[in-house]
């Protein structure tokens, strides 16, 4: 997981933790700043969301600016229009494979392009699976355009965390935007394992028609445009690579590596942080000649669950990637 994300959810819930201890007469409210001060990046670019505020009605609920909510839709790879293909998740097409086909996505060892177009949804997957696949076996390397973390949508705060919204605030706003050392990062063949979904294993989708809610291809300029919907997962505290839906295509945060980076409090963490996982979407560029990924723009929303001496917080952000692919 990237270093920036953890740095600023590990100060979150730092925080949080804090905040509750000194709610508890255990420490003050001052140490929990000097705690986000401690994981928050020296310097960091704001994604302009808007400060938050809370719900002077009820008391406990953090939102973002209406008008500030981020994007969760990905532009078209192939135009740099919003992207249109999202209208084909309800144009009625069944899981039902061709004579042939592969109802279970297949993999890079066992299948090759298809010399004709896919077209329903589990040849469409099959055709994504082995051509995905093979950026980390078989490309050059590439490039990563950009990697955006967002506040992707309402902030619940409950308990006494209710009375620190202004040190969450003031953290959120830190660590949102756009990762700099992420843009237009030239990657080597060697990097790809490392830092192309899934980060640090030898695939890059194991995605099955199970795991998804919609798989379409357009054509454009030439090429294939597939656009994949993946179903959410539900909130774990042990959620990981290759399992449930959004881990079987996506770098998804992961609570144990959080943990590894919450110093003394994780022991007050440890059992208390679940993730769930939403709107996962994926725009792949493929050339229909080779079968190669020459563009894929990566999108889901994970939601932060802590709950600590019976005070909660949950917490949407976004992650948006973005690469081109050599070959």
């Amino acid at each position: 997981m990237k270093k920036t994300v953890v740095t600023c959810i590990t100060a979150f819930l730092c925080v949080v933790a804090v905040c509750v201890s000194s709610v508890l007469g255990t420490n003050k409210l001052a140490d929990a700043k000097i705690e986000a001060a401690k994981y928050a990046p020296a310097s960091s670019s704001s994604s302009g969301n808007g400060s938050l505020v809370v719900d002077n009605g009820s008391g406990d609920v953090i939102t973002d600016d209406p008008s500030a909510t981020p994007d969760e839709t990905p532009t078209d790879p192939a135009t740099g229009e919003p992207d249109s293909t999202a209208a084909d998740a309800s144009n009625g097409n069944t899981a039902t494979p061709s004579a042939g086909g592969n109802t279970s996505g297949g993999s890079a060892s066992a299948n090759k392009p298809a010399s004709s177009k896919p077209s329903t949804q589990a040849e469409i997957l099959n055709y994504f699976n082995t051509s995905v696949n093979k950026v980390k076996t078989s490309s050059k390397g590439g490039v990563k355009n950009y990697e955006k973390n967002s506040q992707a949508g309402t902030f619940t705060l409950k308990g006494t965390l209710k009375t620190f919204s202004g040190v969450i605030n003031s953290l959120v706003e830190k660590n949102m935007g756009e990762k700099k050392g992420d843009t237009n990062r030239k990657l080597s063949k060697a990097d790809m394992k490392a830092l192309f979904p899934v980060e640090n294993e030898n695939w890059s989708s194991k995605l099955t028609t199970a795991n998804i809610s919609s798989a379409s291809l357009a054509e454009k300029n030439g090429k294939y445009v597939i656009t994949i919907h993946v179903k959410p997962d539900a909130a774990s505290t042990n959620p990981t690579h290759g399992a449930g839906n959004h881990g079987k295509a996506f770098s998804i945060v992961q609570v144990s590596t959080i943990l590894d980076n919450a110093g003394p409090l994780k022991s007050m963490l440890d059992g208390n942080v679940k993730i769930a996982y939403r709107n996962g979407k994926i725009v792949a560029t493929i050339d229909p000649k080779t079968g190669n990924v020459t563009h894929i723009n990566y999108y889901y929303v994970w939601e932060l669950d802590v709950t600590v001496a019976g005070n909660n917080v949950n917490a949407p952000f976004g992650i948006e990637s973005d690469f081109n692919i050599n070959w």
